[in-house]
């Protein structure tokens, strides 16, 4: 790095401010290391070595310059200017002789003392722009903008001589530049303010004086706040700017009167009164002329009433070119930063597109009839703004003073077509570019306009919707619903698990409104509240209806879990029942049942459920809306729908599908009981039903399937079963006239959550242990059986087969094949577990087998869900020698745990269970064809031979059997298209 003398680098801090030329300079080159650094020389060897440099500064003020150190070494010392400036004169280090560690202290210093001159440097540019500031009063409220020629910077501050001194030859940069032109109003600056130079003497700067007499310049600046914008520039046009008259040339500004050293340099106010004023000064000061207006008088309609009094804010006042940030006008800063002021905002804006109409002075903006300027006695309308379809944006980048003046008198409205862009005017002062507007009605304008606009990132609502899509905001990545329509699916049933079970439809009402929800459907499940559950919410919502000719008031209570809304009708006759839900004489069930059903209908109205794509509690509605009504206990619901509500107009496009779980239940009773139902007369044949066996009666069932949209029955060979007169139970007839288009069947799956060796927690206690549902959890499974005999008080053998058996104990699980084959099966070595309950002579029939066989059988009378789950997964063999079974459950969990079942082959058991053949070695259980004892001891038999004689077959149908998807996701897709088809039947 050059080294450079402190008198050097304050003399180039005032060549940037006061712009000195320096005369009889050369120039020449020293390269230290890789760079060069070039001195400015007067003739007699002493240089001042700076970088680039080219001209030295012969003045600066004496208070600064008595604070400059001296130079050290070989410096030498000559006056230049007022100071006394140190000329560096120090040669290049010698590398060869100087230690690494000795030059880097060197330079180290050498940075140090380079980071205090120009500390200093800055101290004196802020003193000297506080002289400028004093000796030029002149320029305090006018704004000189900055210009790229050097000369205009030279000729702006260069202080020119004493008026009655002749005029001095030009140099030769004037010349070329030709007559020098001031920008201010009253003519040339004032001559320089004189201060001692520190020898003892005043000494004045080495410029050559100005001509005593300049050409008349058209004023450029005007004092009025916010007047530094042409008024032309509003409406886009300078016709009058170059074709007005030159103004007359104004009068010659005095000398100011002598000033103290501690004014001079701004530590003083310099105050004009009455008495010292100069001699051509007026109190109050005239009005001075700027064109055809006086600058500082009032002009009527000259700025905008909101730009007329600027604020700090809006920074409307004016400041000398050079100022200090903190600058503040008609009074001198001292250097310092207090009160600064807020930059002015940039406004004026390019043309995108032109109005149609200038904008009226005061007015709301364009396209308003044009309205005569209000005099200036008159109050100042209020501020307005330009219409919002009308954005202002930044000319070119460039900034203006934050005020728009309005044209005194605009022109009348005129077709404006967008001009080429002209050239930018060769002016050495610049001017204010003309405001425009975007309109941002056009797709570029509204394209610019944005662009322009910072975006804010804003946290959205929770819940909040995509307009687009329609699926919730929430930054969580969902995967694409499987659905192929969504719906809004209701389904309804006298019991769900875990709630409230008694068999297969709690299970189904349970799982299959979940396998719905993960396929894309909103779902809601409508039960009766037997008792006080644990999260369900009251609603506070009553109804009163109209149930079998009483006035009856129902409450809503409400749970939302894993995606399903579980509503609850609330009313005493429910309560009255909990523990056996179908317990009553058939009046008070038809009560309860048409209550279930007529609450359920309206439920999608009056009960707020979460919208899982908005996160509001908001009901259903009546839109994409299926009822599925479950079973004999809500056949009442397709007649409650039609009968009530789509023949009076409401819910015109809801649908109704009916689940059949059991036929065998139908709702009959004495026709005489219609009336009872508050049903109109013409719904009467609906519910009429001649059986040859049973006579005329009210059959609930069949005006259900008649009124239903669809119909499905739990697995397809049952429903081939119900079209036959042996399973039709008196509606065969009518399920024939259906035919495949509104009857079908779909088998149930399981809830793999709840049923499954490796997610059962019923497994993780006394012993047992989940397994892995295929070959490698058979150990598992023999651990489970272990686990179970001990439990029971059996002993603990491997090899003996273990049997099970879990439902009902009524006529049609078939239980009494089991009692009846009792001894031939207990004189094998078995073992046999047994649970349910039912009638009572089969609950004794159990008691006494296991009493008779207390090594071998235990029977459990009652029902326990954690036993049904332990039998499962312990048991090797599964019993359902059932006379009919719609579906079934327990064949389907028991393959999933690896317990092989031996059913009777009718409807969902046919179905599910393939029978074994060691000829193709495929199968998962044993099947017999007719309900009678002797071929159920023979399947059975089959069964319990290959599992003593042929163990590694036995596994192998085990582990087929847990190798099928007997999941819900399967059965719900085909729910999914007899729900949709539904929707667009008539």
């Amino acid at each position: 790095m050059a080294s450079c003398s402190v008198g050097a680098m304050a003399a180039h801090a005032s060549a940037a401010v006061i712009g000195a030329e320096t005369r009889g300079t050369t120039r020449r080159g020293r390269r230290f290391g890789g760079s060069v650094a070039v001195a400015a020389s007067d003739g007699a060897g002493r240089t001042s070595s700076r970088p680039g440099m080219s001209r030295a500064v012969r003045w600066a003020s004496a208070p600064i310059a008595s604070r400059i150190a001296g130079g050290s070494g070989d410096d030498t010392t000559r006056p230049i200017g007022d100071v006394r400036v140190f000329v560096a004169t120090e040669g290049p280090p010698a590398p060869e002789t100087e230690d690494i560690t000795t030059m880097r202290a060197r330079l180290k210093e050498k940075q140090r003392a380079l980071m205090e001159k120009l500390s200093m440097r800055k101290e004196l540019q802020l003193e000297l722009r506080g002289v400028v500031a004093v000796k030029h009063p002149e320029l305090v409220n006018e704004v000189v903008p900055r210009n790229q020629f050097a000369q205009n910077r030279a000729l702006l501050f260069a202080p020119p001589p004493p008026p009655p001194a002749p005029p001095a030859p030009m140099n030769n940069k004037q010349q070329r530049g030709g007559t020098i032109q001031y920008p201010f109003a009253d003519g040339p600056p004032p001559e320089p303010l004189r201060v001692d130079g520190g020898d003892g003497g005043e000494q004045q700067g080495s410029v050559p004086p100005a001509p005593a007499t300049t050409p008349p310049l058209k004023p450029r600046f005007n004092t009025t706040p916010g007047s530094n914008i042409n008024h032309e520039a509003v409406i886009g046009t300078h016709k009058d700017r170059f074709n007005a008259p030159p103004p007359p040339p104004p009068p010659r500004a005095p000398p100011p009167l002598p000033m103290s050293r501690s004014q001079a340099m701004g530590q003083a106010n310099v105050t004009y009164t009455a008495q010292n004023a100069p001699p051509n000064a007026s109190f109050p000061p005239p009005l001075v002329a700027m064109g055809s207006t006086p600058a500082n008088a009032r002009q009527q309609s000259s700025v905008a009433p909101e730009n007329a009094n600027p604020t700090e804010a809006r920074g409307g006042s004016k400041v000398p070119y050079g100022a200090p940030s903190g600058f503040i006008p008609g009074a001198p800063t001292g250097g310092t930063h207090a009160n600064r002021p807020a930059p002015p905002m940039p406004q004026g804006f390019p043309l995108r597109k032109p109005p149609q109409a200038p904008p009226v002075p005061g007015g709301g903006g364009f396209h308003q009839p044009q309205m005569r300027a209000a005099p200036a006695s008159a109050a100042p309308p209020p501020p307005t703004t330009a219409p919002p379809q009308f954005i202002p944006v930044p000319f070119g980048g460039k900034a203006t003073q934050n005020a728009m003046p309005a044209p005194p008198q605009p022109p009348p409205p005129m077709q404006i077509t967008p001009a080429p862009a002209r050239p930018p005017m060769k002016s050495p002062y610049g001017t204010a570019p003309a405001p425009a507007f975007v309109d941002t009605s056009t797709v570029e304008g509204a394209e610019y306009a944005a662009r322009l606009v910072e975006h804010e990132v804003v946290p959205l609502p929770h819940g909040y919707v995509d307009p687009v899509t329609g699926e919730p905001v929430d930054g969580v990545v969902r995967p694409p619903a499987l659905c192929v329509e969504k719906l809004n699916v209701v389904v309804v049933a006298a019991e769900c698990a875990p709630f409230a079970k008694t068999g297969g439809l709690g299970d189904v009402a349970k799982a299959l409104p979940k396998a719905l929800q993960r396929r894309g459907h909103r779902v809601m499940v409508v039960m009766p509240r037997y008792e006080n559950y644990e999260g369900a919410i009251d609603t506070g919502v009553r109804v009163k209806f109209n149930i079998m000719g009483e006035k009856t008031e129902v409450g809503y209570f409400h749970m939302h879990k894993d995606g399903i809304d579980t509503v609850f009708i609330d009313h005493p006759a429910f309560h009255a029942v909990a523990g056996d839900i179908y317990k009553g004489d058939r009046r008070e069930a038809n009560f309860r049942n048409a209550m279930l059903s007529q609450a359920a209908i309206e439920a999608v109205w009056h009960v707020p459920c979460d919208d899982p794509s908005t996160g509001i509690p908001k009901p259903y509605g009546d839109s994409d809306l299926v009822y599925m009504a479950n079973d004999w206990h809500t056949a009442l619901l397709p007649v409650f729908l039609q009968a009530f509500y789509q023949d009076h107009g409401k819910l015109p496009y809801a649908r109704s599908v009916f689940v059949i779980h059991n036929m065998a239940f139908q709702g009959r009773g004495p026709i005489d009981e219609f009336r009872n139902l508050g049903i109109p007369d013409s719904y009467r044949d609906d519910f009429f039903l001649d059986d040859p066996f049973g006579g005329e009666c009210m059959n609930c069932m069949q005006a259900g399937l008649r009124l239903a949209t669809k119909v499905i029955a739990v697995s397809q060979g049952y429903a081939w079963e119900i079209t036959t007169d042996m399973g039709g139970w008196g509606l065969a007839p009518l399920l024939r006239e259906f035919g495949e288009g509104k009857l079908t069947g779909v088998v149930n799956g399981i809830d793999l959550d709840e049923w499954s060796p490796d997610a059962d927690d019923f497994l993780l206690t006394d012993g047992y242990a989940q397994f892995a549902p295929d070959a490698t959890g058979l150990q598992g499974k023999l651990e489970c059986k272990r686990a179970l005999q001990k439990q029971l008080g059996l002993p603990v053998r491997d090899d003996v087969p273990l049997l099970g058996f879990i439902g009902r104990l009524d006529h049609q699980k078939g239980v009494d094949l089991i009692t009846d084959a009792a001894g031939w099966l207990l004189g094998q070595d078995v073992q046999l577990i047994m649970l349910g309950s039912g009638r009572d002579d089969l609950e004794a029939s159990l008691r006494k087998m296991e009493n008779e066989n207390r090594d071998k059988a235990r029977c459990w009378v009652g029902f326990s869900v954690e036993m049904a789950h332990r039998i499962t997964a312990g048991c090797d063999i599964l019993l359902m020698p059932s006379r009919f079974e719609p579906c079934g459950l327990n064949q389907l969990y028991a393959m999933r745990y690896g317990t092989v079942p031996v059913v009777h082959a009718v409807g969902g058991l046919r179905e599910t269970v393939v029978p074994y053949d060691p000829q193709s070695d495929t199968g998962t259980g044993w099947q017999f064809d007719e309900a009678v004892t002797d071929k159920f001891k023979n399947a059975l038999g089959y069964a319990l031979g290959t599992f003593r004689d042929q163990p590694e077959e036995f596994k192998k149908i085990q582990c087929r059997g847990m190798a099928q998807d007997l999941s819900w996701e399967l059965a719900a897709e085909r729910y999914e298209e007899k729900l949709i088809e539904a929707k667009y039947s008539w």
